[in-house]
């Protein structure tokens, strides 16, 4: 994760940050190193952003775009540390709700990170 956060670094440098995770104990220590890495902002721990079952149930996604929105609106930049599934899973119909054509196919290594322009709903992947 600290690989990560110093790629981060320059992407987001001076921007409103917030960081969402799930409440699980790996995916929340994650958040708070990519947290320190990038000066601190507030972990917000959601149980949402927890794929039950080992898949994104349509409840859980509406959940979590509810809470995107909610957090969009007060940050430039919207980190969610979270599970491969809801990586996966959830760029598209967040880039529906915003009239976006947020593409997928985008395979993301464990400590990579997804990012979406907010402005175009480009993606593009960093790993270490």
């Amino acid at each position: 994760m600290e690989l990560l956060g110093a790629l981060l670094v320059p992407v987001v440098r001076g921007l409103q940050i917030s960081v969402l995770s799930s409440k699980k104990t790996m995916v929340t220590e994650s958040a708070a190193i990519l947290g320190r890495c990038l000066g601190e902002p507030k972990v917000e721990e959601h149980e949402c952003l927890y794929p039950k079952g080992g898949f994104v149930s349509h409840a859980e996604q509406e959940e979590s775009l509810r809470l995107l929105d909610h957090v969009g609106q007060k940050s430039e930049v919207v980190i969610v540390v979270s599970h491969g599934q809801l990586v996966d899973s959830l760029p598209r119909p967040w880039g529906k709700t915003k009239q976006l054509d947020v593409s997928e196919g985008f395979i993301i290594g464990n400590g990579g990170a997804r990012i979406i322009d907010m402005a175009t709903g480009k993606l593009r992947v960093i790993e270490p």
